[in-house]
């Protein structure tokens, strides 16, 4: 995984058991922050999560594995019980993919990620190759 690696995010919820009005973007920056801080990442990218909900799946979260944003994900549910979380990644590699639905501060459905074949036979063939084997 290279430093430059990023994903596309879509990251929605619903917020009818929320007791504090309606769940915000900006409510994430405090809980996003910290967590960055803690474990070495760029503090902008708190504004990765403003993008996702305005411009869903644009890439973001530059420098970030799958499995660690999936982690903040996780850290970002449980700082938010009363929050029902849906979240769907897309890195750059083609398998990549994956699905995170939380609940109560868990995760209630996970799939992914997801991820391709020996990679070096998949270098020497074009796609189209690939398609008809």
């Amino acid at each position: 995984m290279t430093k430059y690696y990023r994903t596309r995010l879509e990251f929605t919820w619903d917020d009818s058991q929320y007791k504090d009005g309606d769940f915000t973007p900006q409510k994430l920056e405090p809980v996003v922050t910290e967590w960055l801080a803690q474990h070495g990442f760029d503090p902008n990218t708190t504004h990765d999560f403003d993008a996702s909900v305005d411009e869903p799946f644009s890439y973001g979260f530059t420098g970030m594995t799958s499995d660690q944003l999936i982690t903040l994900l996780i850290h970002i549910a449980s700082a938010f019980p009363d929050i029902h979380f849906y979240a769907r990644g897309a890195g750059e590699s083609f398998g990549d993919m994956w699905l995170r639905e939380f609940h109560k501060g868990k995760t209630i459905f996970s799939a992914g990620p997801y991820h391709t074949g020996n990679q070096e036979i998949e270098k020497k063939r074009g796609w189209f190759d690939r398609l008809f084997r």
